[in-house]
């Protein structure tokens, strides 16, 4: 991830619970409530570790498999109800073991543009 920024939605009990977590390129990682924050993100790949995935999806409990591996992540406090146009990036290994776009296996993916309203991805037309 050398010269990466993580961006994954952190699940695990405690004060950062359903906050994205943001891992920047020196490791450091930070909390943000989606409620407050919008998060604009450049050059985002769809990363996931499928045989993860596919073991939540059957059953095992969950546990760190995907994320979104990016040049650059902004955070925009204002400007939440912006309406903005896109398609969503879905991911829920309990639903289908990795990211859904359209209706299509979207693991892998770059794309140019992404943002956030609350907890969901979006793909920026």
């Amino acid at each position: 991830m050398k010269d990466k920024f993580k961006v994954r939605f952190h699940l695990a009990k405690g004060v950062n619970y359903k906050h994205f977590q943001i891992t920047n390129p020196k490791g450091e990682k930070y909390y943000f409530d989606p409620s407050e924050v919008q998060l604009r993100i450049t050059n985002g790949k769809l990363v996931n570790h499928y045989t993860t995935a596919q073991k939540i999806f059957e059953g095992a409990n969950k546990t760190v498999c995907s994320w979104i591996e990016c040049e650059s992540v902004y955070l925009i406090a204002d400007g939440l109800d912006t309406p903005l146009q896109g398609i969503e990036a879905h991911y829920n290994p309990r639903h289908e073991p990795n990211w859904v776009v359209d209706g299509e296996n979207a693991d892998s993916r770059s794309y140019d543009s992404l943002y956030t309203i609350g907890n969901k991805v979006f793909i920026q037309d």
